[in-house]
């Protein structure tokens, strides 16, 4: 009877860390969807290149609500062991999808390869940052296994 609480409280102790990236990701989606005209004008987003900077800050934060919710969890210690593995992989094949469908659903975006480098570029950095401050602060300054 323990091992049955056990496994279906698994994936409630997996989505209360992960349902973070997941709206994200939603977040991201709907606004891939958009038409340039859609979307609303920052200020002090207009100068060129602004939109590579859209691309690192949104997959910066992507890397950073999935390592965070893959490290918390418990329910799938494979999740917790290969976090940076699978973090990277899923933000490249994700970023991936998204410029293709810009270039073959979407035709009113644009697909561009330095678009996908500017998510790179938030996912490594993500990982810098999560790996040197947010660990420590998270895990109580490595007193938890990781």
């Amino acid at each position: 009877m323990q091992m049955h609480t056990n496994q279906s409280s698994a994936p409630k102790r997996f989505w209360r860390f992960n349902i973070f990236w997941i709206g994200w990701l939603a977040i991201l989606s709907y606004l891939c969807d958009k038409r340039p005209q859609e979307l609303p004008e920052i200020g002090l987003l207009q100068f060129e290149g602004a939109d590579k900077l859209v691309h690192f800050i949104f997959y910066f934060t992507l890397s950073n609500l999935l390592l965070f919710g893959f490290k918390m969890q418990s329910a799938y210690p494979v999740l917790k062991k290969n976090t940076y593995k699978i973090v990277f992989v899923f933000a490249f094949v994700w970023g991936g999808i998204i410029e293709l469908s810009q270039k073959f659903f979407f035709t009113y975006r644009f697909a561009e390869w330095e678009d996908q480098i500017a998510n790179i570029l938030g996912v490594l950095l993500a990982f810098v940052f999560f790996k040197t401050i947010a660990e420590k602060l998270i895990f109580k300054y490595g007193n938890q296994e990781n």
